[in-house]
């Protein structure tokens, strides 16, 4: 949301800009009613925001203008866009890529390209994290030194917090 205030004659400081994101924007209420016809209140808006900010707009009200309305109707739409079946571009859009992300990277042949495993490396590549139950927080493939076993790394990740052991791991 970018708003930008006019100077008036009276005001002669510079205008003042707000410039938020809209996935800042937590909710968005309407502020004021009057009660009779004729009584002289302020309507506006608030918008309320997770970085501690609110913001609030206010509007002359009559009749022929509904100011408040379309700007708040607006909001909702370009701040909330899930909540009014609105696309996301984030979510929509589909690149063509030559490669599947998922088959690009792989550790083992990482691991060997830097020269590990090779002979004469004194490091060896574990699979003991193959379905991540020796460390979540860990690849499914790292490196170890070359005369630890793997029963030794499972006893050692035993006694390490969240069974985090040095590795080379990338």
């Amino acid at each position: 949301m970018y708003f930008k205030s006019d100077p008036t004659p009276k005001n002669t400081e510079e205008s003042v800009v707000l410039n938020v994101p809209l996935g800042v924007i937590t909710h968005v209420e309407k502020i004021g009613r009057s009660r009779q016809k004729g009584d002289n209140v302020i309507y506006g808006l608030d918008v309320h925001c997770k970085d501690m900010r609110t913001l609030r707009f206010a509007f002359a009200h009559n009749q022929e203008s509904h100011g408040r309305r379309g700007m708040y109707d607006r909001l909702q739409i370009v701040a909330f866009p899930c909540s009014y079946g609105k696309n996301v571009y984030a979510f929509h859009f589909r690149g063509d890529y030559p490669d599947d992300g998922w088959e690009v990277y792989d550790p083992e042949a990482e691991l060997k390209r830097m020269g590990v495993g090779n002979d004469g490396v004194p490091w060896r590549i574990c699979h003991l994290n193959k379905n991540y139950e020796l460390c979540d927080t860990y690849t499914s493939t790292f490196s170890v030194p070359l005369n630890c076993s793997d029963e030794m790394v499972q006893g050692v990740a035993q006694f390490r917090s969240k069974g985090r052991i040095p590795v080379i791991q990338f």
